[in-house]
């Protein structure tokens, strides 16, 4: 995935680019994942006056969550419904995503080192989203299925914490074009 300086860019750029083309078109990004070394891009498309669709992409190196280090990356499926027009009026709305998700956690306690990878899974949620011409920002809450990852050493034994986002927070900033 680029670094954040040229996703940023990318981001400012269709921000304020042309007015010429009606807003069918948006890309996102979280920022509080991008502060926690979570490079996330989400591009959808207005296919209908309320409905959106697109894909999403997750990828980190060396995320921290505590102590326990998180690499590997997802990609997947969006689709929001929004209570006014897409991307056009400020709205509510009701987000699903299935993601493809391809992580493993890892922690050394005690010279153990113990690890667990993730499980595809199912997110739902509801937020509100803001429009200024182009440029947007949006926030709500997760409810992701599967996504707990159990650490365990090689002999099988659990660790005693587990990376558990059983609540998320979702705050995606970007252009509209």
């Amino acid at each position: 995935m680029p670094n954040k300086k040229y996703m940023l860019l990318l981001i400012l750029t269709l921000s304020f680019g042309s007015h010429a083309f009606a807003r069918d078109h948006i890309l996102v990004n979280n920022p509080l994942d991008s502060i926690n070394e979570l490079q996330n891009l989400e591009y959808s498309y207005r296919f209908a006056d309320h409905w959106t669709i697109g894909l999403t992409a997750t990828a980190t190196s060396k995320a921290k969550f505590g102590d326990i280090e998180l690499k590997g990356n997802s990609f997947g499926g969006v689709a929001r419904y929004y209570f006014n027009p897409a991307l056009q009026d400020d709205s509510w709305y009701l987000v699903g995503v299935a993601n493809k998700t391809n992580f493993e956690a890892s922690i050394i306690s005690g010279g153990v080192r113990y690890a667990g990878r993730s499980d595809d899974s199912i997110v739902v949620g509801a937020g509100y989203h803001w429009f200024w011409e182009s440029f947007n920002v949006s926030a709500g809450m997760l409810l992701p299925s599967n996504a707990k990852i159990q650490l365990k050493n090689a002999a099988g034994i659990k660790y005693k914490d587990e990376l558990n986002p059983a609540l998320g927070l979702e705050i995606k900033m970007g252009g509209s074009f």
